[in-house]
């Protein structure tokens, strides 16, 4: 209206009021494509993850997540636990895979993230591996031997206390998965504690010494996978986290209710192939060696309400005793990047 009026007392010159409503009126379209552009950045979501066997993997293959939550997930691919500390320190991803010894030195340096979800139990598939005619035939024999292992990882881990129990000093060289199987075919290496695709291939001309799951039993060290996610970004986008919770739980759900349908041939197996490169034939062994804790479960006092914050514990005294970490936060500070905030929300939906 003040427009209309502008124009009429003074006729003999429309022009620059029309350029100054032209230019209001591109302003406006300017800020609402930067709006909109914001909005949909806003609705995107970089996740990183490690090539493991797990249900998880069939959740992603269908892209079960995008639908759930509307976002647009850019899915980023790790070798191991060191290069995704890196990424979250960064920024590049929000939300990540990371084995229990990652999580625990990524919370000692000061990374902003927190456990909201158990992946597995890793049990029998993480396993200390002896090649075939390495003359390896006891704990004693892996003195001074080249035994690889992926660096700061949970398998790194469990080397440790298991030379440690053994009191043995191998020869530990560390690789990532995809170095160790071509050190392997080549005879490079004599032994190897790691995780599948990779164990697969070297059990198949290797025998297993021990497992991630003798060791949880024999010095009470239990690792796990995990997912973590900044928590920052958490905090600002809840709804997609409670969604995306709620997805997991299905997927756990229904491997928990039906494990004899997730064969090699099932649309579940064969998803889970395509994003860890393990052999479909083998996968379904490989689920059943796993424990997937379903909703109430990772909630409990033996996962995310109690036994994951300890686990981290545990993990930055063994960083600190192979160098890896000058000194350990207070067992608080780990105690206090477990979250059970979205299970309990995705619980209560």
């Amino acid at each position: 209206m003040a427009f209309l009026k502008g124009r009429k007392a003074t006729a003999t010159a429309p022009k620059p009021k029309t350029r100054t409503f032209g230019i209001g009126v591109a302003a406006i379209c300017i800020f609402s494509l930067i709006g909109q552009y914001a909005h949909a950045a806003d609705k995107e979501v970089t996740i990183g993850y490690v090539p493991i066997v797990d249900t998880y993997a069939a959740a992603i293959a269908d892209h079960a997540f995008e639908k759930a939550t509307g976002y647009k997930i850019h899915w980023q691919q790790f070798s191991s636990g060191g290069p995704v500390i890196k990424a979250l320190a960064s920024g590049a991803v929000q939300i990540s895979t990371l084995g229990s010894s990652p999580i625990a030195a990524a919370v000692s340096h000061g990374i902003p993230i927190e456990l909201f979800w158990i992946l597995e139990g890793i049990g029998s598939n993480e396993e200390l591996v002896i090649r075939n005619g390495s003359g390896i035939h006891s704990p004693k024999d892996l003195a001074d031997k080249p035994i690889a292992v992926p660096a700061a990882s949970t398998s790194a881990l469990d080397l440790f206390f298991a030379l440690k129990q053994w009191g043995v000093n191998a020869r530990v060289l560390n690789m990532p998965p995809s170095a160790i199987t071509a050190a392997w075919d080549r005879g490079d290496i004599d032994g190897a504690f790691v995780w599948d695709p990779a164990l697969s291939h070297i059990k198949r001309t290797g025998k297993v010494m021990v497992s991630s799951g003798q060791l949880c039993k024999e010095s009470g060290v239990c690792t796990f996978d995990g997912l973590v996610v900044d928590k920052d970004w958490a905090a600002k986008h809840p709804k997609f986290m409670t969604a995306f919770v709620k997805v997991l739980a299905k997927y756990y759900a229904d491997y928990e209710k039906n494990p004899e349908a997730w064969t090699a041939d099932s649309p579940m197996v064969k998803g889970i192939a395509q994003f860890s490169g393990a052999d479909p034939m083998e996968i379904p062994g490989i689920l059943k060696n796993y424990e997937f804790p379903n909703l109430e479960q990772q909630a409990s006092s033996a996962w995310l309400g109690g036994s994951a914050g300890k686990n981290l514990v545990t993990s930055a005294s063994f960083l600190k005793e192979v160098g890896q970490l000058d000194s350990p936060l207070p067992a608080a500070d780990y105690e206090a990047a477990v979250t059970t905030k979205w299970v309990e929300k995705a619980l209560a939906k």
